[in-house]
């Protein structure tokens, strides 16, 4: 029925006690048997042994029970009860007939043999063991034979070949009917913990395919291993007949291995040991458990030394998990306990068997007590996975709840069955950033109740949320009234190519569906009608969690970000503004439908403009832009107030971007006409020196900053400013003096 499979831990006293030879004693006793149905007897006690020190291995089934060879058997009844050799080791016991006719007998082990001969005196009864008939063919876990003894003393001889798997020599002798009714008994009691393990393990086994994790893959390894373990060592595969194939491919130690091997990495899984917050014990783990899976594989070849590295490896990995129950027991008390009390029984009943395999003659109750820890640790099994739905449905909820508006739905719904993990490290990737910012909210909440101004931005924000997420992107943080989000990137750590042309696409569609929005909605008095501007901009950048373990704020940081959000200040109204990177990585054919204008934006702490490219979704579509910066306007209640002075014949102006145009002017600024395209914020100093009126002398050069710009005819750009560093009275005595130049012009001037 046994052969010792996953007590490895013995692997120690097997190595050491093999077949140590028996001290010699006085000769046992013979058997004295009889008819009785209820007659029953163990072997061990009535043993003697042909000694190692004999050449056994010479020793066949033909010369054993030669008279050279009697006085040769010494006493072995207080000898070892483990036996593992890679020959036949002999044995003896004698048999007392007192009936006048002979009896029939049923020998038989309850440990799994792989070669046993049988002889009664000098006959030569039978060789049974893997793959041969026992019991007349009779369906049987125990290896037996029927047995006749004689009247008067007769002797059995059993030739005993472990083939270098510890067995435990635990031979019975009982009649035939009180055989069958005992190997029914434990086949029933054997059947039934093996469907009930069976039934639990495979409902449990069938929640991987619906919450897919490592955790149920490391789970699935360990129960099957104990299972097959449990079957090895109980003698289940002999009823199937597969206990040849089974020891020829050392499927016990490989069982013994997945058990321990599984339970470990289960223990990391369970208790959330993660590279970053216990990188010791996880790599320990590993280590460890990587020395018990070749020491299982090497077995075959090295089986003297594979034998206790694997019994060493199993200690450690036991020992890892009570360090790592003892680690979580403060913080994760319940799911401690329900671990220490899933895998304690079948650790206890197998410590309790390798005790009674070396010290009881009676493994058959320690045989039946593994069994129920087997089943045990399956149901119990089924508690912990229950344990963990429940967290893992509840930080899914949380999960999504919280990243729902971040995370693109693919990518959160991978994250959502834990087929990947947020990678939260810190790492530089390369990715196209978005700043994207909502025009004119602050006047606008300025004439709406406080819970109007948050609806209204919610709704613009959730029209914003859904465009991104529809081209991939992941929203870093919500701003106020913008947002920034990212291209390219996936959530564990991977990079995607032609993420630049992902955002760009994304912007000019989000530009396009919001005029759409702000048009359709014009009939109704709106409130929250908001133009946007975007930036766009392709650089590396650091992304990882900002946060820590109890706040998860994954960010980007880098000088990429910080051009994204000049591009997106720079950029006008309803359009989008992309930075050069972005630019030179669009393909020829993706440039091709859209017109770009190259624009120099002004950089904090920096001297020189930096170069972008400015797009109008609107290029072939005008009217639709017209009508919603009309909406826009007209929602927002701003009139034009100042007086402007227009109809200008030639007025040119210089500056340190050449002579420009005045186009119009008022008392608060310049309309200008430029060939340089110069994005908003950009100071320009106007030289009015040459005016006739010298009064305006004192004021020149004029500081104006650019407001707006657009293209204009001719591959010029108008350039909107306003005047800076002068006070309201300064600004009309300048405003005054240009009007009145201009109404004495008869000729084109030409100022600067």
């Amino acid at each position: 029925m046994l052969r010792l499979r996953s007590l490895v831990p013995m692997c120690c006293l097997w190595w050491a006690a093999g077949v140590a030879p028996c001290a010699q004693a006085t000769e046992p006793p013979p058997i004295v048997i009889s008819s009785d149905a209820e007659f029953t007897q163990k072997l061990l006690p009535y043993w003697q042994q042909l000694p190692p020190t004999i050449d056994a291995v010479a020793v066949g089934p033909h010369e054993v029970s030669r008279p050279e060879w009697a006085d040769k058997f010494v006493d072995a009844s207080t000898g070892s009860r483990l036996l593992e050799s890679d020959h036949h080791v002999w044995y003896r016991f004698k048999l007392r007939n007192p009936e006048s006719t002979p009896v029939e007998l049923v020998v038989f082990n309850y440990s799994q043999i792989y070669s046993l001969y049988i002889l009664q005196d000098q006959n030569r009864l039978a060789e049974i063991g893997y793959g041969t008939p026992l019991l007349q063919g009779e369906g049987l876990i125990f290896p037996a034979f029927r047995l006749m003894a004689p009247p008067g003393d007769s002797t059995v001889y059993l030739g005993i070949h472990s083939r270098r798997h510890p067995v435990n020599l635990n031979f019975h002798l009982r009649s035939p009917k009180s055989f069958v009714i005992h190997h029914t008994n434990y086949l029933v009691l054997l059947s039934a913990l093996l469907i009930a393990s069976v039934a639990v393990l495979l409902y449990t086994g069938l929640l991987f395919f619906g919450i897919r994790s490592r955790l149920y893959v490391y789970y699935l390894v360990s129960a099957l291993g104990l299972l097959v373990l449990e079957l090895c060592i109980t003698g289940a595969l002999a009823f199937f007949g597969k206990t040849a194939q089974a020891d020829a491919g050392n499927l016990w130690i490989y069982a013994a291995a997945a058990c321990f091997a599984g339970a470990a990495l289960f223990m990391l899984e369970y208790f959330e040991f993660t590279g970053s917050t216990h990188p010791a014990m996880r790599r320990m783990t590993r280590f460890v458990t990587g020395v018990c899976v070749l020491s299982a594989a090497s077995f075959g070849l090295i089986w003297r030394i594979a034998l206790p590295i694997l019994g060493i490896s199993v200690v450690g990995l036991t020992v890892l998990c009570i360090v790592g129950i003892a680690i979580r027991i403060k913080t994760k008390r319940r799911r401690a306990l329900l671990f220490v009390v899933a895998f304690a029984p079948p650790l206890l009943s197998a410590m309790l068997l390798i005790w009674s395999y070396a010290n009881s003659d009676d493994s058959q109750f320690f045989n039946s007590l593994f069994c129920f820890g087997v089943f045990f640790n399956t149901y119990v099994f089924s508690f912990l996975i229950s344990d963990h739905i429940q967290d893992m449905t509840r930080t899914q909820k949380v999960l999504e709840a919280s990243l729902k508006s971040v995370i693109p739905p693919a990518q959160l719904k991978r994250l959502a069955s834990h087929t990947v993990t947020i990678d939260t490290k810190p790492a530089i990737r390369h990715v196209t950033i978005m700043f994207v910012d909502i025009v004119g909210y602050s006047l606008s909440s300025r004439k709406q109740l406080p819970m109007e101004s948050f609806y209204s931005l919610k709704d613009i924000l959730h029209q914003i949320t859904k465009i991104i997420h529809e081209f991939g992107g992941i929203i870093d943080k919500s701003l106020g009234d913008g947002c920034l989000c990212f291209f390219g990137y996936d959530m564990a750590g991977g990079e995607s190519e032609g993420h630049e042309l992902l955002a760009l696409n994304c912007a000019l569609e989000m530009q396009r569906r919001i005029v759409a929005r702000i048009n359709d909605r014009s009939a109704e008095p709106s409130r929250d009608i908001y133009p946007l501007r975007i930036g766009v901009n392709t650089a590396s950048v650091c992304i990882g969690n900002m946060g820590d373990e109890s706040r998860f704020d994954f960010t980007m940081t880098g000088e990429g970000v910080v051009l994204a959000s000049r591009f997106e200040t720079a950029c006008e109204p309803f359009k989008v503004m992309v930075g050069k990177s972005t630019f030179e990585a669009l393909s020829t054919q993706a440039r091709a439908p859209i017109k770009f204008y190259q624009r120099l934006v002004p950089v904090k702490h920096t001297a020189h403009l930096v170069e972008a490219y400015e797009i109008n979704p609107f290029e072939v579509n005008e009217t639709a832009l017209e009508r919603a910066r009309a909406h826009y306007w007209n929602a927002i209640q701003v009139e034009k107030r100042d007086e402007r002075i227009y109809d200008l014949q030639s007025l040119v102006v210089g500056s340190q971007f050449g002579f420009m145009t005045v186009v119009n002017f008022s008392i608060n600024g310049f309309c200008l006409l430029s060939d340089k395209f110069l994005g908003k914020g950009v100071e320009i100093q106007l030289e009015l020196r040459s005016v006739a009126d010298e009064r305006i002398h004192q004021y020149s050069p004029i500081l104006v900053q650019v407001a707006w710009g657009g293209p204009s005819k001719d591959d010029k750009y108008l350039l909107g400013t306003r005047i800076v560093g002068l006070s309201e009275n300064h600004r009309q005595v300048i405003f005054t003096i240009l009007k009145a130049c201009i109404e004495n012009m008869a000729a084109p001037a030409r100022v600067g």
